[in-house]
């Protein structure tokens, strides 16, 4: 057997490790993240404590048997589900920003009549044009899916181990 047919060997032996290794990566990226948003108020904390889990649970999925590693990759659906509940919290603020950045171009007169901006192409267009560059739309609706997408992998990975 030469140095290759060996190394694609070991890859074959050890992949599911090699997956579950780089999700637990993949979580703490993340978890980074998080934390350097300040993603750590009132409801945003349970992103941040839904990935740490699944990154300790993956990490420690690696070097435990095969029962346990079935218990941690149950608990690992558990923080797929919890990426679920994410994109619903995120839809709801994205909602709420939307209808916060209406109020306040209403209140503001940057919101013009259609008949209004027709008849006045200079300043108020500009001006109207400049205010919807300057809205906030929220946070990203699906990027709590990424840490489910994590979880679902890492629990695969765990599952087809066979150390």
């Amino acid at each position: 057997m030469n140095a290759t047919e060996t190394k694609g060997s070991l890859l074959q032996e050890r992949f599911p490790e090699m997956v579950a290794v780089m999700v637990a990566g993949g979580f703490a990226l993340t978890l980074g993240e998080l934390l350097l948003m300040n993603h750590t108020e009132k409801s945003q904390n349970i992103g941040v404590v839904l990935t740490g889990i699944g990154m300790v649970a993956v990490a420690l999925g690696v070097m435990v048997g095969p029962r346990l590693r079935k218990v941690l990759a149950g608990l690992l659906i558990v923080v797929a589900a919890g990426g679920l509940f994410g994109v619903y919290e995120h839809l709801e603020e994205a909602q709420e920003h939307r209808e916060k950045a209406e109020r306040a171009r209403q209140e503001s007169g940057l919101v013009v009549q259609k008949a209004d901006y027709d008849a006045h192409e200079g300043e108020e267009a500009s001006e109207h044009r400049e205010g919807k560059k300057e809205e906030k739309h929220g946070p990203p609706p699906l990027a709590p899916l990424s840490v489910s997408g994590l979880a679902l992998m890492g629990s695969l990975g765990l599952i087809a181990s066979k150390r």
